[in-house]
């Protein structure tokens, strides 16, 4: 019988009396006893309710964990939710700009090379067509072998281009090397002189920064033959201890870069790539002499 519980009880009651009398005289009765005959006697009339205080606190202890346990779940299922949906768009924002600048990097490598190897071959052939009018074959000759050895190299670059994503003149000999090569290969027939120098010690780069500038070297050229009609360019690569400097020259009337079209040269938005990618620095003035200077200075580690 749980306590709450109304019960009706048959039996014999049976009073006990104190020895204490209280003044008015009345008897009174300090205990009862209650004789039952058997268990039959003692009848619940009521039974006690089933939500008790007790049981009450325990359920909404209950509730209240389950609520808490429930909040919990959700708040970390909508933060990993949340985490993933970051990492997504972070991953597509990698992707993306590793697309967009390999499709840059191709922009570049295909205006570096084939465009400036066919603007090379494009003038050996006009020279070519001008000397025809004297009706010599001797004439035309050099500008024609000339022109093919541009068209066989600019093949084998493309070829390692793909494969290699490394200039192959880089293979055979080193930045300065390289920059006489090409640069004697584009002025070739055209009465330009190219000069090269060396300061510092000499020392090889690291294959990205030698390409870059190698590509930078080769765009200042191709400017200075084809739109400022340079007689002498000057080649010089500085070695410093943690930097080095590319410095292109020339004696041609001079230009402001400021006034570069965006839609009529591609040559000097790549240079300007080419150098942020190598997080260095660049300069093109007006020359001592007169003419364009362009000068890249890059940090790179001793070797």
């Amino acid at each position: 019988m749980e306590p709450g519980s109304r019960v009706r009880a048959t039996g014999i009651c049976v009073p006990g009396q104190s020895d204490f009398v209280p003044p008015s005289g009345l008897w009174v009765a300090d205990q009862m006893q209650m004789l039952l005959r058997s268990p039959s006697d003692l009848a619940v009339v009521q039974a006690a309710p089933w939500l008790t205080t007790q049981r009450a606190l325990l359920i909404a202890v209950t509730v209240a964990t389950v609520i808490l346990l429930t909040l919990i779940v959700v708040a970390v299922l909508a933060r990993r939710q949340i985490t993933q949906r970051e990492e997504a768009r972070k991953l597509a924002e990698v992707e993306f700009s590793a697309m967009l600048a390999e499709r840059n990097r191709l922009a570049r490598e295909l205006h570096d090379t084939i465009a400036q190897e066919l603007n090379a071959v494009s003038m050996q052939m006009e020279l070519a067509k001008n000397s025809a009018k004297t009706g010599t074959v001797e004439d035309v000759m050099p500008h024609l072998d000339t022109a093919h050895g541009i068209v066989r190299g600019c093949i084998t670059e493309t070829r390692e281009s793909i494969w290699a994503m490394r200039s192959h003149i880089l293979e055979k000999t080193d930045l300065l090397g390289a920059l006489r090569s090409v640069a004697e290969q584009m002025s070739a027939g055209l009465g330009c002189t190219i000069r090269t120098q060396a300061r510092g010690k000499p020392r090889r780069l690291a294959p990205m920064i030698e390409n870059n500038l190698l590509r930078i070297g080769q765009e200042a050229v191709s400017n200075a033959l084809k739109h400022a009609q340079a007689r002498v360019i000057d080649l010089e690569i500085s070695f410093e201890t943690s930097r080095v400097r590319l410095i292109v020259s020339n004696d041609g009337p001079g230009f402001d870069p400021a006034a570069e079209r965006a839609d009529g040269h591609f040559g000097l938005r790549g240079m300007k790539e080419r150098v942020d990618q190598m997080h260095g620095e660049l300069r093109i003035r007006r020359g001592d002499q007169g003419g364009t200077c362009l000068e890249v200075a890059v940090n790179v580690l001793d070797s």
